[in-house]
């Protein structure tokens, strides 16, 4: 695991909401003439009880989805440290979920290291997943309390930076964040071992 500095912990996994996550929050049409459907009721049912109301009422459809992001993405960011963990696909296997889910089929990936660690992602089945196979480099970010990483929680999105993959029901991730982030460590060690070897 290499460790972030707090300056790309912040760009890597943002507070406040990426475009990817807004749209995650936006929802369908369906999903969004509801927001403004209640947002208007609430509107009229404000303007005359509660006027200051009014106008958060009437702009719920716009901050809803920047508010549930903003909510998601401080419980993944709780911990003190985060890490870039460079793994590779342990496992890889489509699954078919007929009858339990509204989804036909699921991704299975498990991601892991040579110390033994392990890491599960379950996510609806894409056609750009169809190129991911054991063996594969794989990054993650990690958070922990503990300095050193012995023990850590992994986001739920995995980025292939040799496919320009991202894997993950969320999009927790700033993905611009963590493909500068990830060039510039991979350049650093890349550095690193040219001044060992000579």
């Amino acid at each position: 695991v290499l460790v972030l500095t707090q300056r790309d912990y912040e760009r890597v996994l943002p507070i406040a909401a990426t475009g990817e996550q807004y749209g995650y929050f936006w929802g369908d049409n369906d999903t969004a003439f509801q927001r403004v459907g209640l947002s208007l009721l609430t509107t009229v049912l404000t303007a005359n009880a509660a006027p200051a109301l009014a106008v958060p009422a009437s702009t719920f459809f716009l901050w809803a989805p920047v508010a549930l992001a903003a909510r998601r993405n401080s419980k993944v960011r709780s911990a003190k440290y985060a890490g870039l963990w460079r793994a590779r696909v342990i496992s890889v296997e489509p699954v078919e979920t007929r009858g339990t889910s509204s989804v036909d089929w699921m991704f299975n990936l498990v991601v892991g290291d040579r110390s033994g660690a392990r890491v599960p992602l379950k996510v609806p089945l894409k056609a750009e997943y169809a190129d991911i196979n054991v063996g594969d480099d794989v990054e993650l970010i990690v958070t922990s309390d503990d300095p050193y990483f012995y023990t850590f929680q992994a986001v739920r999105e995995a980025y292939f930076p040799f496919l320009n993959v991202w894997v993950g029901e969320y999009p927790f991730l700033d993905r611009r964040g963590m493909v500068s982030v990830s060039d510039r460590l991979a350049g650093e060690e890349e550095a690193r071992r040219a001044r060992a070897r000579g």
